[in-house]
């Protein structure tokens, strides 16, 4: 829901502006010369689509901008607010239409499995630029003449994806890409730009957050971080000077957290991998070690400060984050070697990369914990079920339990992007895919677990149900398995609310204190708030 609060008046009522029940709702564009006036997107009408509608937070009225006709994956809005373009999903096909008087216009068609981002329109509206891997292995910045069609690239990185890309509004053109193979690498396209980072007060990797500007952008503040501390900027571009504004709360203890660092590993069938760890600070191996996997599977860890595998490696565990195959960054071939690979060859990447720390001397692979959230969970589910001598214990949160169901039951919306699972996971209408798919479910696999597991879900959670978590937990106890279960009932997919965070990784803390001996926090005042709060 979209709520309005008055930051200017002390203990402000909140007004929800979109009261609806059961509607997924998104800010489309807030417009700086209208303040009062934003663009929101919703499925109040329709729920497996979204229209497009000016809000005026005033008056708190809503006046429809577009009518989805039902196929409208993305509405594209200038910084005014005047609506351009649409992506349109037809059939198997994709386009970006332009909006002109006669009507709706494709300039650009893309299939399923290409990756598409439309960024800036000019203002003379002759060229949009676009991430796109259309015709590509990775991700890279073009821009595309609405006329002609011609495509132009204008950043490339031939070891990941473009990631960010940091658009002048005042010059109307990108000034700044990055790409992230192992450290954030910065692919410049402004001489400004260029001087503005070379005068960086900074050593060392590092990433760059371009924050805000003024109107001239004569002024802006900006964010370098590593993986243990983060500084804040002021930058004057007349003086070309850099001021520090503050610092974040964590640079206090940096000197206590661990250096997380990149590495590459090979599968069993020869595919080079990319990963992370994080070595306990003080501390050499081989020690009990924490796979941490990370959700979506269309995702992927970077490097930087990730607070739960600083407070693992804080109790003396060494923690892998493991870019498996069928993670995003690292081009089109890296993610689509995942399909049919659910429970299958993306499982083995993570015990591959677990073998690779053991090699190195780093893992006791005697002591291994398996935890996740989202693909995550399920990756933990699939460990514990399919090699149960493996890992000492695993930490499934909103991970899913059951494909099958996932599929047949998810969200309407998802409508679009349902082929694309279909072609990853299986298609639950067809009988040769639901087979695969129940083979690789933990859930009908329950009798082989060996060793406890803690199982965390939100009560509304839209996208990994109740019911995965509910019918595992069922089942463990019915065999009457190791299982704790923690039912968050203010959570969806993922954790909103500080006293959740405290709640579930404050059970995760003495879990895992339990099966891998490491060190635990002892009780403090901050636990009665998450204990008292729901």
């Amino acid at each position: 829901q979209l709520i309005l609060v008055d930051t200017q008046v002390s203990n402000a009522p909140e007004i929800k502006l979109t009261a609806y029940s059961k509607v997924r709702v998104h800010i489309q564009q807030i417009i700086p010369t209208q303040p009062d006036q934003l663009l929101i997107t919703h499925n109040r009408r329709d729920k497996h689509v979204f229209d497009l509608y000016r809000l005026n937070l005033k008056t708190r009225q809503q006046t429809l901008v577009a009518k989805n006709p039902g196929t409208v994956v993305w509405w594209h809005t200038d910084e005014q607010g005047r609506l351009l373009a649409r992506s349109n999903h037809k059939k198997d096909k994709h386009y970006l239409e332009i909006k002109t008087p006669r009507g709706w216009r494709s300039v650009y068609q893309w299939n399923e499995d290409d990756v598409v981002r439309v960024g800036l329109f000019t203002r003379d509206h002759k060229y949009v630029y676009l991430k796109t891997n259309v015709g590509r292995d990775k991700i890279e910045l073009r821009r595309l003449n609405l006329k002609s069609r011609r495509l132009t690239t204008i950043a490339r990185d031939h070891e990941a994806d473009v990631r960010h890309v940091y658009y002048s509004l005042v010059k109307n053109r990108p000034i700044l890409a990055n790409s992230m193979p192992d450290y954030e690498k910065r692919i410049v396209l402004d001489k400004d730009m260029a001087r503005f980072i070379k005068h960086i007060p900074m050593q060392g990797p590092y990433r760059l957050s371009l924050n805000s500007a003024d109107v001239s952008e004569t002024h802006l503040t900006y964010t370098v971080a590593t993986d243990k501390a983060a500084w804040y900027y002021f930058y004057d571009k007349t003086k070309n000077q850099h001021r520090l504004l503050a610092q974040a709360g964590i640079n206090r203890v940096s000197h206590q957290l661990s250096d997380m660092k990149p590495f590459r590993y090979f599968a069993r069938d020869g595919m080079k991998l990319h990963g992370y760890y994080t070595l306990p600070k003080g501390l050499h191996g081989p020690l009990p070690s924490v796979i941490l996997v990370h959700g979506g599977p269309w995702a992927r860890d970077i490097w930087g400060m990730y607070k739960v595998a600083q407070l693992l490696a804080n109790r003396g565990y060494l923690v892998l984050q493991l870019n498996y195959r069928g993670s995003t960054g690292y081009g089109r071939r890296y993610t689509e070697s995942a399909v049919g690979q659910f429970g299958a060859k993306m499982q083995t990447d993570l015990i591959d990369g677990l073998n690779w720390a053991v090699r190195k001397g780093l893992a006791d692979p005697n002591a291994v914990a398996i935890v996740g959230a989202s693909y995550g969970g399920y990756a933990t589910l699939v460990g514990m079920t399919q090699t149960p001598d493996l890992f000492q214990c695993g930490v499934d949160i909103v991970g899913m339990s059951d494909l099958y169901t996932l599929l047949k039951n998810s969200p309407p919306y998802w409508a679009p992007w349902m082929k694309k699972m279909y072609r990853f996971i299986g298609n639950p209408n067809n009988p040769s895919d639901v087979a695969r798919m129940r083979a690789r479910s933990p859930i009908h696999y329950v009798n082989n677990i060996q060793r406890p597991l803690l199982i965390v879900q939100g009560q509304h959670d839209p996208r990994v149900k109740r019911d995965q978590s509910d019918r595992m937990v069922a089942k463990l106890r019915k065999a009457g398995k190791a299982v704790t279960y923690v039912l968050l009932k203010n959570e969806g997919h993922g954790f909103r609310h500080w006293q959740s965070s405290i709640k579930v990784f404050s059970r995760v803390d003495t879990f895992l204190a339990h099966c891998l001996g490491g060190r635990r926090q002892r009780f403090d005042w901050y636990q009665i708030g998450a204990m008292l709060s729901q």
